[in-house]
């Protein structure tokens, strides 16, 4: 990209423009008066001396008009120069009569006022030139301004807008849309006062009034516009206005900051002040405001309440820990008999007061003989001039009775996990060991500490790691994923180890993590095959004894139809059955005919 040429730069040009031009004009000049001398040597002598001088005038005046006043002043020196050779010799001059000299001296003359006269036009057309210029240059500067004026309007970071004298808007920026929340054309359809919080438009109207009247030249005001959703939007509202060329108002200008953030702001203060006593006295902590001295100065509901029951249960004087005593002397009267956190708070205490420290926190047990009770003491400073400090006391009885649950249930989990006879790793998505724990080194594939930050694709044979995120990738899935079984060669044996994986939560957004439980199922499986193996054989027998069943069955089915034969033949023959078959009944009678049906 070129740089703007400098005006030094700008004139040097103009000037080496200036120089070549004027050397041009005296070349001209000598050529000029070169000729004419010439042609005055080649003119007959009959010729009067005043077409001569008519001849050495030309040179003069045209390069005078060309280049002003050196210019016209060297050609004149010239053309006397070539005067003085026409003129007679000096022997003759006492002979000449004058009017031989004075022609050419008014030659002389003529030139100088030629030159002159040249140089005052020269001079006024080069200051009709600088005023041209300097009309050019006015102008590209109101460009450059306009420019600058539209780009600052419309990408300013406040409202800005140009409103008629009868309250129309004439234009507008962007901001200012936003701010409204109305499009540019709706807002130019519209009129500054049908926007505005009917309770400010009375200000606003006694100010742009006075505008109007010529009492001030601007105002500043806070105002409410109503936005295009309904609610009021507190804005900054500077205004001025602008004026014709002929004297006469034309528009107002208005600048609009919107504050509404920071008069919400400045509301929540003021209500954070007025509520300040309540929040302090809803506070379940105990807070006391100490000066310099430890003396207390304030304190809250809360404060006064405890105060006043541990006194009733100690039978004590409550005023000890109120308004106005030293809470100091307090904390040195406990040292008898909570030595150890009296003396620390103590300390804490005065640190603080006497800005030794930023802070101080002490967890300390207040308990009561009939039930347990746990605080927790807060010592920050106070920042201002005359000094002290505010001391809280917190009842985290709960938190410390949650904090030795937890610490149960961690060694109740700890010895579960030392009794289980699993191996528990902690996985990521990718394969990684996170965390190993089991009682069974020998049942690892190697050291736990060396399985930390590898995979189990490095660690495990290949069809035991993909078995291993074969799971973990169903986990992801589902939560959960039991029952899949790897083998891994274990001190020159083979292990069976059954899988257990579930997901573990984290709403962190971390990478997901997989608990896994590896169970060595060797003999069980041992176990199983044997039972397997004896299962087997134990059907091989029932088939046996059935196969026996069916033929003794098949056997006493036989002796019985020929008993029933029997008995038949005897029956035809008036002979007593000689074999007694009452026990058929008959449904036996249905179920053996049926058998010998199916038989045959």
């Amino acid at each position: 990209m070129d740089s703007p040429a400098t005006p030094n730069s700008s004139s040097q040009t103009d000037g080496q423009k200036i120089d070549a031009n004027s050397l041009s004009i005296y070349g001209f000049g000598f050529v000029l008066s070169a000729a004419a001398f010439l042609i005055s040597q080649d003119l007959p002598n009959s010729v009067e001396q005043q077409s001569t001088l008519i001849l050495f005038m030309f040179p003069i005046l045209v390069t005078a008009m060309l280049g002003g006043l050196r210019p016209g002043l060297a050609t004149t020196a010239m053309v006397s120069v070539c005067s003085a050779l026409l003129m007679p010799s000096a022997t003759a001059y006492s002979t000449a009569p004058p009017f031989h000299v004075l022609p050419w001296s008014m030659l002389i003359i003529n030139g100088i006022l030629v030159s002159l006269m040249s140089d005052q036009l020269h001079q006024s057309r080069q200051r009709e030139r600088e005023k041209w210029q300097e009309l050019a240059a006015i102008e590209n500067r109101l460009w450059h301004s306009d420019t600058l004026f539209q780009a600052t309007f419309d990408y300013a970071a406040v409202g800005m807008a140009l409103i008629g004298l009868d309250g129309r808007w004439l234009r507008v920026n962007r901001k200012l849309c936003e701010i409204l929340g109305y499009s540019m054309e709706e807002l130019l359809d519209n009129t500054c006062p049908a926007l505005t919080n009917p309770d400010d438009l009375q200000a606003d109207s006694e100010h742009a009034q006075m505008l109007l009247n010529k009492e001030i030249d601007s105002f500043s005001l806070e105002k409410r516009y109503i936005h295009k959703n309904g609610h009021f939007v507190w804005v900054n509202l500077s205004v001025a206005i602008t004026y014709k060329s002929d004297g006469s108002q034309d528009y107002f200008i208005s600048v609009i900051e919107d504050i509404t953030e920071r008069k919400q702001t400045a509301l929540l203060l003021e209500q954070s002040e007025a509520m300040k006593r309540a929040i302090l006295d809803s506070v379940s902590s105990h807070i006391a405001v100490l000066d310099k001295h430890g003396t207390i100065v304030a304190v809250n509901k809360p404060w006064l309440q405890f105060v006043e029951h541990e006194a009733h249960c100690a039978n004590e004087n409550e005023g000890r820990c109120n308004v106005g005593a030293n809470y100091l002397d307090t904390c040195r009267k406990s040292l008898h008999c909570s030595s150890d956190d009296a003396a620390l708070a103590l300390k804490g205490i005065l640190a603080v007061l006497n800005n030794q420290n930023d802070n101080f926190k002490l967890d300390y047990d207040c308990s009561m003989p009939e039930h347990p009770r746990w605080f927790s003491m807060t010592v920050t400073p106070l920042f201002n001039d005359i000094g002290g400090a505010v001391v809280s006391h917190t009842d985290i009885t709960e938190r410390k009775l949650a904090e030795l649950a937890l610490w149960q249930i961690k060694e109740d989990l700890s010895a579960t996990l030392q009794a289980i006879p699993d191996l528990l790793f902690e996985i990521d998505a990718s394969g990684r060991y996170i965390n190993v724990k089991t009682n069974q080194e020998d049942l690892l594939v190697a050291p736990s500490i060396n399985l930390l930050g590898h995979t189990v694709q490095e660690m495990l044979p290949a069809e035991a790691a993909q078995t291993v995120m074969d799971s973990i990738k169903a986990a992801s899935r589902k939560g959960t994923d039991y029952g899949r079984t790897i083998i891994l060669p274990l001190q020159g044996s083979e292990h069976c180890f059954e899988l257990s994986v579930a997901r573990k939560l984290d709403g962190n957004g971390l990478p997901q993590h997989f608990i896994v439980l590896s169970r060595d199922i060797t003999e069980r499986r041992k176990t199983e095959l044997a039972l397997r193996q004896q299962t087997q054989q134990l059907a091989e027998n029932n088939a046996e004894l059935h196969r026996f069943n069916q033929a003794m069955i098949g056997r006493e089915l036989n002796m019985i139809e020929l008993k029933m034969k029997v008995n038949q033949l005897s029956e035809q023959l008036d002979l007593a059955k000689p074999y007694p078959l009452a026990f058929l009944d008959e449904s036996s009678r249905s179920f053996f005919n049926k058998q010998r049906c199916n038989e045959l």
